[in-house]
């Protein structure tokens, strides 16, 4: 389940049997999730797949009972931009709305750590 009031951390508890888990945010692409499972972090279709909808993490391997012991964290690149606008390019609203969120997610996941 979300954190509450975190925008961007969702924490769940493992069972030893459960496979699939909601994200809970929003993000612009898949290797902008960290997942944790009692503080390791996980590999990329290694550990674990983002399903085609982007809402699920699918383990390969359920993770061990716990409390609150499965972190999903959004993190999203701040030191390279997501869309880099040119002189003469095309601007489209994807890559407006694309730009906009990289800035408002970055924005969200420093107010988190506070």
């Amino acid at each position: 389940m979300a954190d509450a009031g975190k925008n961007a951390i969702t924490t769940n508890s493992g069972d030893g049997s459960t496979t699939q888990f909601l994200v809970g945010f929003s993000f612009l692409d898949i290797t902008h999730i960290q997942v944790t499972v009692d503080g390791s972090v996980q590999s990329l279709n290694s550990d674990y797949e983002i399903d085609t909808s982007g809402a699920y993490v699918n383990f390969t391997i359920a993770p061990g009972t716990g409390t609150d012991n499965i972190v999903f964290t959004r993190v999203t690149p701040h030191s390279t931009l997501f869309v880099d606008f040119a002189n003469g390019a095309t601007v489209t609203d994807v890559n407006l709305d694309q730009a906009m969120l990289q800035s408002i997610y970055y924005t969200e996941e420093v107010e988190d750590q506070i």
